[in-house]
């Protein structure tokens, strides 16, 4: 990571802050709602005009597990143990609304990492320095190999 300049760091403090994004006009109300709920959380100028598709697209997918979650929850309500034709046309329904509930999980998931959203992703460096000193320091293999060597410096007899 390029180190920042002590002109950069002291202008930073006085660069006026932009105001969070306004959703695309593509978006239904209920993803708009998504977003600005999602920008209003974020620290001012995180997300940049690259970033907008992917915010774009994770509010997208929020959208549709939230409909999926609700579909879910209304066939909870129903028997789906049934072993007649009904039953297990409800099962199938089910299940094919999990899975489809699960992937835009993982969908959100990695869009949210993307965008540096989740917790792993905002560590700073200063946890990772600290975890670095934490670590012991072990010689490395060639390390290994190289002082070994070194000790044989004296030839071998032949044979």
């Amino acid at each position: 990571m390029p180190r920042t300049s002590a002109q950069a760091q002291a202008t930073a403090r006085f660069q006026l802050e932009a105001p969070p994004p306004r959703p695309p006009r593509d978006l239904s109300e209920e993803q708009q709602k998504f977003w600005r709920k999602i920008c209003k959380d974020l620290r001012p100028n995180h997300i940049r005009s690259d970033t907008v598709p992917v915010l774009t697209e994770l509010v997208r997918h929020l959208s549709y597990a939230a409909k999926l979650s609700a579909q879910l929850e209304a066939m909870r309500q129903d028997e789906l143990a049934g072993g007649d034709r009904a039953g297990k046309n409800r099962r199938a329904v089910y299940l094919q609304l999990l899975q489809a509930h699960r992937e835009e999980s993982r969908i959100v998931a990695v869009l949210s990492t993307k965008l540096r959203f989740t917790v792993q992703a905002r560590d700073d460096s200063e946890a990772a320095e600290r975890a670095r000193k934490r670590t012991p320091v072990v010689a490395k293999p060639w390390e290994i190999l190289d002082s070994d060597e070194d000790e044989d410096d004296e030839p071998s007899p032949p044979n």
